[in-house]
């Protein structure tokens, strides 16, 4: 991927207030940097609504400690854990996840 300009890098940082996972802990991000545009992505064997909440807590997090924009969010996973799947894509798009499944 760098051939392609791509910069890609794991950054793990210590959410000591506990506002994403609601107790003081290590926070991994998978990011992908391309033309000032930042994507965290993250790869799961299945989501259901409620991770769509974590994802939010999760770059909002990263924004606020590294002063830094996150542009998107792809979520990449084979299983859709809902009723209605759709509606959850749709959700998560408002959110600016973007969910990639087969």
């Amino acid at each position: 991927m760098k051939s392609e300009g791509v910069q890609v890098t794991k950054e793990i940082l210590y959410n000591r207030t506990g506002e994403v996972y609601g107790d003081p802990s290590d926070v991994e991000y998978d990011l992908m940097v391309s033309d000032g545009q930042v994507l965290m992505v993250e790869i799961t064997s299945a989501v259901k609504r409620g991770d769509l909440g974590i994802l939010k807590k999760k770059r909002e997090f990263y924004e606020k400690a590294k002063n830094r924009k996150i542009n998107k969010i792809v979520l990449i996973t084979p299983f859709i854990h809902d009723r209605y799947p759709e509606k959850l894509k749709a959700m998560a798009l408002d959110m600016r996840i973007e969910i990639v499944n087969p």
